[in-house]
């Protein structure tokens, strides 16, 4: 990859689809703190920082927290051939941390970045080929970016391994459960135990499921869950 974030050569990159957002963490005296966050681009980051090609499929606010966003992304290796930058601001989560230490996150979504990635846009920034999608949280509860990850989803599951992380986040500001097309379409899941007691009745516990093939319409279904353990928020 170039220093700029575009990849080089021929290897198809992983994608990593969904949402990049602005944490802001209140401080004792009141004050708050900024940190570039959302689950996706916490994700695509140490994949870039590995040296594997990797690009990040969203949008992108043109204020000056997208143009951190992308300019985070690029020092990372991420590719930004996948970004489309909109004039819409910021994704914001307000997080707060309750007795035993757990954050919960109330979201301003309503008009932003993130949340308006459309099917048609998404599917039209595809890569010509790719080697694993990663996509979840936010994106698969927040419209109209949880139906173009689905689409997203539905058009690679067949070619490529899907990782779905159904974990949303308490207080999330929607009524929307997680995407079920997309957990159904996916070959695995990254998440905590508590995420997925929460997001995912009856499953307690995620991991790695089989290489991707071709799934039939009358097999599909959720897969089997496994202990992953916790896993930590990266800011």
């Amino acid at each position: 990859m170039s220093s700029a974030g575009e990849p080089t050569g021929d290897s198809a990159p992983i994608l990593v689809g969904g949402e990049a957002l602005y944490d802001l963490v209140a401080g004792a005296g009141g004050s708050l703190d900024g940190h570039a966050g959302g689950g996706p681009f916490n994700v695509a980051r140490p994949i870039g920082r590995l040296r594997r090609p990797v690009a990040f499929l969203g949008r992108l606010s043109t204020d000056r927290l997208g143009a951190t966003h992308a300019r985070m992304l690029a020092e990372d290796r991420v590719g930004l051939e996948c970004v489309m930058r909109s004039p819409d601001p910021t994704t914001l989560a307000l997080a707060g941390l309750d007795d035993d230490g757990v954050a919960s996150y109330g979201f301003y979504t309503a008009g932003t970045a993130a949340a308006g990635l459309t099917p048609e846009d998404a599917l039209a920034a595809l890569p010509e080929r790719v080697t694993a999608l990663h996509v979840g949280t936010l994106g698969l509860v927040l419209e109209p970016l949880a139906r173009a990850m689905e689409a997203v989803v539905e058009r690679l599951a067949g070619s490529t391994m899907v990782m779905v992380d159904p974990t949303a986040g308490r207080g999330r500001s929607t009524t929307r459960p997680p995407s079920e097309r997309a957990w159904s379409a996916s070959w695995g899941a990254a998440t905590s135990s508590r995420s997925a007691r929460r997001t995912l009745p009856g499953c307690d516990r995620t991991f790695p499921h089989s290489p991707p093939r071709a799934p039939s319409s009358t097999t599909a279904r959720p897969p089997s869950c496994s202990r992953a353990g916790p896993t930590a928020r990266q800011s």
